[in-house]
């Protein structure tokens, strides 16, 4: 089977210069702050990010660099900035915890995005403290689109949503940094064991600012405007919570399934009322690839 291209195999082939830089810093971490990882702030732990962002301004003016020919073209030096320390950030913590990377099929989003999961944060336990989901379906596309106010274009691309975990214990937060083509999106959820899945997609920060110790900076102009994330936003984001929660289970049923009144009746179910599709979703590590099966269970309606 033939996956897309990842974000992080694109940016890998057409700017050197990052990796070039991230290399010398994952050495310098070897022996110091590693135990910090996942980082979310450049002052955490970067010796050499300094020394990227002259060197990369310096090229600049030579030549344009494909990977941000949008932004360079307006000569956004602040927003430009802002998405090279977005993208080092992103793929340090990245590489630093193995690039794990989790391909979504089209029909398993599909099902994720009508599935309401009537349950707490205490479930929603990320596989990993950083990993990538690449969805390529035209639905999570639409979605996305809609939460910028932007026709959906035919990018061949897939969405690239890197996930990363901060914090230890009951509460912590869940950082997600979306790329899609142009579109640069970040957010932040709030995840409390006793909160439902439905209030932590819907996390408010200008009610939670700095709750439980948490800091949080404006890493998107969209972060002000709470009504893009709670009314367009809900279902994209309703997709990638129930994804961590889908590769995270065992034998996830992502379909609401019928009340059966007792046991002896649901083994009375005729096998022809019962549909198994089995979601084979592959995981992309440095060496090696592991297929790991899920198995959705869909009762047929009588």
């Amino acid at each position: 089977m033939k996956y897309p291209r990842t974000y992080y195999e694109h940016i890998r082939t057409i700017n050197p210069l990052l990796f070039k830089y991230i290399k010398k810093d994952l050495s310098y971490l070897k022996t110091a702050h590693m135990d910090m990882a996942p980082f979310f702030d450049i002052d955490q732990f970067s010796k050499y990010f300094g020394e990227y962002i002259d060197e990369y301004f310096d090229k600049l003016d030579e030549n344009f660099y494909e990977m941000y020919s949008f932004l360079q073209d307006k000569r956004n030096e602040e927003t430009l900035t802002k998405w090279l320390i977005d993208d080092y950030l992103t793929i340090l913590n990245f590489e630093i915890f193995n690039r794990k990377t989790f391909f979504i099929s089209g029909q398993l989003a599909e099902n994720l995005v009508f599935t309401d999961y009537n349950v707490t944060g205490e479930f929603l336990k990320p596989p990993f403290n950083c990993f990538l989901l690449v969805l390529n379906d035209e639905l999570t596309k639409q979605l996305l689109c809609n939460i910028v106010k932007i026709v959906v274009k035919e990018y061949e691309d897939p969405i690239n949503i890197f996930v990363t975990k901060v914090g230890e214990g009951e509460n912590f937060l869940l950082k997600f940094h979306i790329r899609f083509g142009e579109i640069q999106l970040e957010r932040a959820l709030l995840v409390k064991s006793e909160i439902k899945i439905s209030e932590i997609i819907k996390t408010d920060w200008e009610k939670l600012f700095n709750t439980n110790g948490f800091e949080t900076k404006k890493q998107s102009s969209l972060e002000e405007e709470s009504s893009f994330f709670y009314e367009s936003g809900f279902e994209f984001f309703r997709i990638l919570i129930n994804s961590i929660l889908y590769l995270t289970s065992s034998g996830a049923d992502i379909v609401e399934r019928k009340k059966i009144k007792s046991r002896k009746k649901e083994k009375e179910l005729n096998e022809t009322k019962i549909r198994l599709i089995i979601q084979k979703v592959m995981i992309i590590m440095k060496s090696e690839i592991l297929s790991v099966q899920y198995l959705l269970i869909i009762i047929n309606p009588i």
